[in-house]
């Protein structure tokens, strides 16, 4: 037997110090460039071996590094953390977070201020919180300034790491935002006495003196006797403790607002608001309201209030608007109605201030025309209740970037199959599109949107030619659901011959196929192995009849359910090369009931699936169908106990790859039973302590390495069995 030690670990231990950023520091390696990953993995090493030791240092720095794209950018920000800590035992981490803070300009301290009237663990949607900052600065409500000034602010604190995205997986989209924790915190230190957040009972605090004041509430909650006392509050903030099911009842809510008359902003999301007070309407100065659950028809209350500017009905279970709705409410520009409601007002056009509307329904008071004479910005969906003419409304308004279509299913009855259903004609400049509902075979007339960036189509059960979906070059996001008559994703005439020069899908990075029953592959002309994606995330779920697709070299996620086992030996080689090279680059792996599974596969790479439990029934049946399994790696897999069943299955297995258990003691004894494996490796368990006996047991084995094992002491002596065996430590 054989001992050798890698050159990278003879270099001070440096292996283990950079293998544990890789891991545990990916805020510092996100946003990199690729071709300055080796500086930022040295500035990043450098501050882990200073900061290692506490946790708390290591995050600040690392919300701090995530906005920083540029190596220039990068030694900057580790010469100011450098000279702002200093010795971390003896600074407190906020220093760092308040060196940030002042170098921003006043209006966006301000913002970010508001930002401390949320709890740590709250997610909230960007356009919500610019409409708070709006009804307090009146720069911010005009409608040049709410789209950009207020983006523009945001985008900045988004930069300097005062809150995060919470990104779907699959899609790439944002489903909201939150702040990390010590920056809630921080913020909640600097923004008193004006700023006030009560999670808990705090008991009595110098009302007077505070202007933006939010609870946390619960069933449970009471209003604090000095909360009428509060005469000079701007915003009043009622937030769910866990969700928006659970409505509070509040007793005192005409008292509130008698008393607190100079409010700007009131949120009453997670009460309930089936008897809203006629005293509301003494909120004269009142721009921004949100309501929680109510009664189907909006309080005359509401109507009443002159100067509102931003009305929030999404929570809310209004299902018709007053006809004499337009009125009062001639300042209006943002509204949202949610997806309840059952028609429009009939005078809605005369909003003539109104900007944002989120959902147009064309019923029996409203066509398309009346959607014509509104002057809507950002995001709309358009429900079509009947049939209309006046299908180009849309095509000249820009300033539509993200459009959602629905027929509902009471729309056209059946299929007509002569196309005398024209599509709705969007603006070109179009950012995102979803389609739900189309009762047709195809899209007449469909326009070219060279901007669009996602695209969705679902639940149009008669589609079978959708649009020329390569003529979208900036695509970045796919999803088609329930097309039940779909047969190819590139099929019949709408689809012009892709240029072979040019490159297919560049920007593609999600990708979802789900329940389409007759899907047979990608396109019904083109040889798919000839044509490849750039998709880093890809989901298929419900194509039994699929059988293959392009290549996915890059493909870093894959979520497989009820497909047919010959696409899943597909999509686990790419053929870029001869012979088929396997896939080395997934990090998230999902397969559930793969159709007549007794695949080939002889390499697989597990990686970053900590919640994947790969020993339950479910993954049981794949690992039976892997028979041919030669190689595996599974890279920060927490659950590895339960592999023991699993693992037997894979009679062939000559390569096992440990890799980043960071919670594993002990290897376990059925290490053992693999009676094939050649190859061994382990690299980096923090807390391993002991390998097993059986190791001895392991007769084929011819190479084992060990790095970055810390805790490891010994090696047990009946490796010392093992004559042909090198072992690398």
């Amino acid at each position: 037997m054989a001992v050798t030690r890698s050159e990278k670990e003879e270099a001070e231990g440096e292996v283990g110090i950079v293998a544990y950023v890789e891991e545990d520091l990916g805020a510092f390696k996100d946003e990199a460039k690729e071709s300055n990953n080796e500086i930022l993995l040295e500035i990043a090493t450098e501050l882990f071996n200073k900061y290692h030791h506490n946790p708390i240092f290591l995050d600040v720095v690392a919300a701090l590094f995530s906005s920083k794209k540029t190596a220039k950018e990068w030694e900057s920000c580790r010469d100011k953390v450098l000279e702002t800590l200093g010795d971390a035992s003896k600074t407190n981490p906020f220093y760092l977070k308040l060196s940030n803070y002042e170098q921003l300009p006043s209006n966006i301290q301000m913002c970010a201020r508001f930002c401390s009237l949320f709890s740590k663990d709250y997610t909230f949607n960007k356009t919500d919180l610019i409409h708070l900052w709006a009804s307090q600065q009146e720069d911010l409500l005009s409608t040049a300034a709410t789209k950009s000034v207020g983006d523009e602010y945001f985008e900045e604190l988004l930069k300097e790491g005062y809150f995060f995205e919470i990104i779907q997986e699959g899609t790439g989209d944002i489903l909201g935002y939150k702040m990390h924790y010590l920056v809630n915190e921080f913020l909640k230190e600097i923004a008193k006495p004006e700023f006030c957040l009560v999670d808990e009972s705090i008991g009595e605090i110098n009302a007077g003196s505070i202007l933006n004041l939010s609870f946390i509430v619960d069933s449970s909650w009471k209003a604090p006797s000095w909360m009428l006392n509060a005469k000079n509050l701007k915003s009043l903030l009622f937030l769910p403790r866990k969700n928006y099911e659970d409505f509070v009842e509040v007793l005192k809510l005409d008292e509130i607002f008698t008393s607190l008359t100079c409010l700007r902003a009131l949120d009453l999301v997670a009460m309930n608001c089936e008897t809203l007070p006629s005293s509301l309407v003494k909120l004269k100065d009142l721009r921004y309201l949100r309501l929680g659950i109510s009664l189907g028809r909006l309080s005359e209350s509401v109507t009443r209030l002159e100067n509102l500017k931003i009305l929030d009905l999404r929570h809310s279970s209004i299902m018709v608007l007053p006809s004499d709705f337009h009125i009062n409410l001639k300042h209006l520009r943002h509204l949202y109605v949610g997806s309840r409601l059952i028609d429009m007002p009939s005078e809605i056009s005369e909003l003539k201030s109104l900007n944002t509307l989120d959902e147009f329904i064309v019923g029996k008071n409203n066509g398309l025309d009346t959607l014509g004479c509104l002057k809507l910005v950002g995001k709309l969906t358009v429900r079509f209740e009947k049939k209309n003419k006046h299908h180009e409304v849309l095509k000249d308004n820009n300033s539509i970037t993200d459009l959602s279509l629905i027929w509902s299913p009471s729309y056209g009855g059946q299929t007509t199959g002569d196309n005398r259903h024209h599509f709705l004609q969007p603006p070109t400049s179009l950012e995102s599109l979803a389609i739900r509902g189309w009762k047709e075979e195809r899209f007449s007339n469909f326009p070219i949107l060279e901007k669009l960036v996602s695209l969705c189509i679902e639940d149009c059960n008669n589609c079978k030619n959708l649009p020329n979906l390569s003529g979208l070059p900036y695509l970045r996001s796919l999803q088609l659901w329930d097309l039940k008559a779909l047969e190819y994703v590139e099929n019949g005439d709408d689809n012009n011959e892709h240029d072979a020069s040019a490159s297919y899908f560049p920007y593609l990075k999600y990708l979802t196929l789900a329940n389409l029953q007759e899907l047979k592959g990608w396109s019904s002309r083109k040889k798919e192995k000839e044509i490849s994606l750039n998709c880093l995330q890809l989901r298929i779920k419900g194509c039994p009849k699929m059988m293959s697709m392009p290549q996915v070299p890059n493909l870093e996620s894959l979520e497989a359910h009820n497909i047919h086992k010959t696409l899943l030996k597909f999509l686990s080689t790419y053929s870029s090369s001869s012979p088929p090279q396997p896939i080395t680059k997934v990090q998230n792996l999902e397969i559930v009931s793969v159709v007549e599974l007794d695949s080939t596969i002889s390499f697989m790479e597990i990686k970053g699936c900590e919640k994947l439990n790969l020993g339950d029934d479910n993954m049981v049946k794949v690992w039976e169908g892997l028979k041919s399994l030669q190689t595996l790696k599974l890279i920060g897999i927490s659950n590895l106990a339960s592999l023991e069943n699993s693992l037997m299955a894979l009679e062939k297995l000559e390569v096992l790859s440990l890799h980043s258990f960071y919670e594993l003691k002990t290897l376990p004894e059925w290490i053992g039973k693999l009676t094939k494996l050649q190859r061994l490796a382990i690299r980096n368990f923090p807390y391993l302590i002991a390998l097993p006996e059986s190791l001895g047991d392991l007769s084929a084995l011819e190479e084992f390495q060990i790095q970055c094992c810390p805790l490891l002491k010994q090696i047990p002596d009946s490796v010392t069995r093992l004559n042909s065996l090198q072992l690398k430590i």
